[in-house]
């Protein structure tokens, strides 16, 4: 039983390890977007955070009755 659980304790290091790296080459590349683009960028994130807005209002019943 305890190899079994050396093998999973294992098998999640690596996972996490693997996780990590994955992260580091998003945030990379996301950086290089945002460089390269930033009027884009900063349009998407204005219109992200519209659609946010809204459906947080929406969601909780915060639009008004006609």
């Amino acid at each position: 039983m305890a190899s079994g659980v050396n093998h999973a304790a294992e098998a999640i290091s690596k996972k996490g390890v693997q996780l990590q790296h994955l992260q580091q080459q998003l945030t990379e590349g996301t950086r290089d977007q945002v460089r390269s683009h930033p009027l884009m960028s900063l349009g998407v994130a204005v219109a992200g955070g519209m659609l946010f807005s809204w459906w947080l209002s929406h969601r909780s019943g915060g639009h008004n009755a006609k």
